[in-house]
């Protein structure tokens, strides 16, 4: 898959962005980045939007692909892989304190 992403940034800057089953491949006019999927550990999605995390990096690494920005067909084939590969973030069971434990100074509800 190749599709050409609407232009933001520099006006005389195209980005791209590429994927198939093996990879993610991001390719401006000046720089070509390709990642195995197993680069990426987590995803969350949000609307028309879908965000991948890298494992053992900043979450502010993540990278997001918005429906609007590749079209249905190629999210929606995007959003298929992720779903294979990746961890939702919604599937993590979160560390979380019973109800039933009472905590000092804190209110019980």
């Amino acid at each position: 898959m190749h599709r050409e992403l609407k232009q933001f940034g520099h006006v005389d800057q195209t980005h791209f962005i590429a994927f198939d089953a093996d990879k993610f491949t991001t390719i401006t006019n000046n720089i070509s980045v390709e990642h195995n999927w197993d680069f990426f550990k987590y995803y969350t999605e949000c609307k028309d939007d879908i965000y991948i995390y890298p494992d053992k990096r900043s979450l502010y690494s993540a990278m997001s692909v918005s429906r609007s920005d590749i079209g249905e067909d190629y999210y929606n084939e995007l959003v298929t892989i992720v779903r294979s590969k990746l961890i939702s973030f919604d599937s993590i069971k979160w560390f979380s304190i019973p109800k039933s434990l009472p905590l000092k100074g804190a209110a019980n509800f």
